[in-house]
């Protein structure tokens, strides 16, 4: 079915608009996804900055350039972390970075849909092999984050911070999300790390999210999409190729400094079980230190979700 959106919107970007009866994708109507509909067309909504092969890897610093093997955009995807999740299943993704306009059916953490409208935020996935175990990896999400989090400070938004153990906040609002996915072979371990951010999320988008988000243009941050998906990008494999060599542990003082719940009363749950308590830290190995009933409980990530008890 994405095969069959990228022609459609191909005709929408080449023609300047389709009539609205020829727009043939029974999925979702045109306003899912980001499009436009006026006087019987579907367009695109508002200017539109396409993402370019070129454009990025022009634009990526040395380390990613020398790291990147593989760059795609992909015009409409099921999930850019699917397919490379099956890609990894017989081959190495290592070098790969894949990009999508448009994602049908983006997967935040839990499950939960991650809605990516067309030409208006980044949904980007990154491919590295490691050497550590699974096991090991679990502050890798932490080390992503605050790699988009400082990105964000150096684009002019001060207030951009981590909230433990994936996601990106300005202010108390989400704007970006951090999902990896481990494929182990018989020799290798190849972790997926999928990054959606809002750079512009219309209010259409917005309808059904469960939790405060926002993007940067709330901000007053436009950036050129391109340099942006290259600074991110770039960012991204500063921090994999430094948790690659060092671990987590000499992130932990940047991630305490930047994390939304440090210092605060939080609620964990964790399957049908709810703990309370005060936010103490990060481990060496990115585990979450919570002070609650006399005692610090340790907690990784996973099927845990963190929740400010004042939000």
């Amino acid at each position: 079915m994405s095969e069959q959106l990228s022609r459609l919107l191909r005709r929408i970007v080449r023609e300047g608009g389709i009539p609205k009866d020829e727009f043939d994708f029974g999925q979702a109507a045109p306003e899912e996804l980001g499009l436009a509909v006026k006087d019987g067309a579907v367009g695109v909504a508002g200017n539109v900055d396409l993402l370019g092969e070129s454009a990025i890897r022009n634009s990526l610093s040395p380390p990613a350039a020398a790291w990147l093997r593989d760059l795609k955009v992909f015009l409409a995807v099921d999930s850019t972390n699917s397919r490379m999740a099956a890609t990894a299943q017989s081959a190495s993704v290592d070098g790969c970075a894949w990009l999508a306009e448009l994602q049908t059916a983006g997967r935040g953490r839990r499950g939960r849909r991650w809605l990516t409208p067309f030409a208006r935020n980044i949904a980007l996935t990154l491919g590295f092999s490691v050497n550590q175990p699974p096991s090991q990896l679990g502050g890798l999400s932490l080390a992503v984050g605050l790699a988009v989090a400082g990105l964000l400070q150096r684009e002019g938004v001060g207030n951009a911070a981590v909230k433990w153990p994936n996601d990106v906040y300005i202010g108390d609002a989400k704007v970006c999300g951090v999902l990896i996915e481990v494929v182990t072979r018989a020799n290798a371990c190849d972790c997926i790390i999928g990054i959606g951010l809002n750079l512009d999320l219309p209010e259409s988008a917005r309808t059904g999210i469960d939790q405060k988000v926002t993007d940067l243009k709330s901000q007053g941050v436009t950036p050129n999409r391109n340099l942006f998906a290259a600074a991110l990008v770039s960012a991204v494999v500063d921090a994999a190729n430094r948790f690659k060599q060092e671990g987590f542990a000499p992130m932990r003082p940047a991630y305490d400094a930047l994390h939304l719940c440090h210092g605060k009363q939080v609620r964990i749950i964790q399957g049908n079980q709810t703990h309370t308590g005060q936010v103490q830290g990060v481990t060496a190995t990115g585990a979450l230190r919570v002070r609650g009933d006399g005692k610090v409980t340790e907690f990784t990530g996973g099927e845990v979700s963190l929740r400010p008890c004042n939000p």
